[in-house]
């Protein structure tokens, strides 16, 4: 997308129409002659938490270059994932867990509990991976999840 010799305003929707994979993450914070940490809260702010880069990948805004150690519990079972701190909720969630548990949209739940407010978290949305992500940082523990599907009819 060409963007002209000025930046779109420091909107919602200028962002927005920065993140279509035309220009990098970086690239998208100096045409707006902001800092990383201004840029970040304007994205978090505006809900939007996932950048498309120029490579085609699709990255966390506010990941870091750390590795996440997940734990997945059910049917008695656990599975182990390390991912990358910047991998998007579609990439690890969607695409490596369900491919890997052989499950499909809307047919499971997947949540967390957190000993702050004393309830189970559901994870569906990118928000809701940024704060598990989050939460899991702040107590120094990998991310323990739990993931409830119906099981097949025997």
């Amino acid at each position: 997308m060409e963007h002209g010799p000025h930046p779109p305003p420091f909107t919602r929707e200028g962002i927005l129409s920065l993140n279509d994979g035309s220009l990098s993450l970086e690239q998208a914070r100096n045409l707006f002659n902001v800092d990383l940490l201004t840029f970040k809260a304007k994205l978090m702010q505006e809900s939007i938490l996932v950048w498309n880069e120029v490579n085609g990948l699709k990255v966390r805004v506010h990941g870091c270059d750390d590795k996440k150690a997940i734990v997945i519990s059910f049917c008695d079972r656990t599975k182990y994932y390390l991912v990358n701190g910047t991998d998007p909720f579609e990439d690890v969630i969607r695409n490596m867990i369900e491919r890997d548990l052989k499950l499909s949209r809307g047919d499971y739940e997947l949540f967390y509990f957190n000993e702050a407010i004393e309830r189970d978290v559901d994870i569906e949305t990118d928000l809701d991976w940024h704060n598990a992500v989050a939460y899991f940082d702040a107590i120094g523990t990998a991310m323990f999840l739990e993931c409830n599907y119906p099981l097949p009819a025997a």
